[in-house]
């Protein structure tokens, strides 16, 4: 038997629903300021900021995937497909 029954809130008296955490509160206090962060971030990465180019390559090119598949007589296949 279930320590709780369907429907029913393990913990009735915890965060009400529509209270923002410490993340969305981040994120809606930087999205006023995300067009000159996103500028200033691609300046030094153009002035040679390794951290700041590696950060926005990975957040830009998605990632790759090799898979590979074996044919009929041992022989083997590589595809290679973007992920996302």
């Amino acid at each position: 038997m279930s320590q709780f029954q369907p429907g029913q809130s393990g913990n009735p008296s915890g965060r009400p629903k529509g209270i923002l955490d410490k993340r969305q509160k981040l994120r809606q206090e930087l999205e006023s300021y995300s067009s000159q962060l996103i500028a200033h971030a691609v300046q030094r990465a153009l002035t040679g900021s390794d951290t700041v180019l590696i950060a926005l390559i990975n957040r830009l090119v998605p990632t790759l995937r090799a898979e590979v598949h074996s044919g009929d007589e041992g022989y083997s296949a590589v595809q290679v497909r973007w992920m996302g």
